[in-house]
């Protein structure tokens, strides 16, 4: 599915990429799903795509939408706060 949307997503400005709103409304709505870093990945390359930022449309939306409420932004650190703060040292 990554491969799919990256190739609409490199075509965006030709007929090629027409479904792409609705498969990032699929995405946002949670009835398709891609890995989070697989996500991630074409949401970059979309941002990064000329005519996706000079244009103001629905899909930006959608995107936003999905960066707030379906994209999950781990902090690594966060993850290891709760483990205890024991050296290897003190084990026995």
């Amino acid at each position: 599915m990554q491969s799919v949307l990256g190739d609409m997503i490199i075509h965006f400005s030709d007929d090629h990429a027409e479904a792409l709103n609705e498969f990032f409304y699929a995405i946002a709505l949670r009835k398709l799903r891609l890995t989070n870093n697989g996500l991630h990945e074409c949401i970059k390359l979309l941002e990064n795509q000329l005519d996706y930022k000079s244009t103001d449309s629905i899909l930006k939306g959608i995107i936003e939408f999905i960066k707030e409420n379906v994209l999950v932004i781990q902090d690594i650190e966060s993850k290891f706060n709760d483990l205890p703060n024991n050296k290897a040292s003190s084990i026995s």
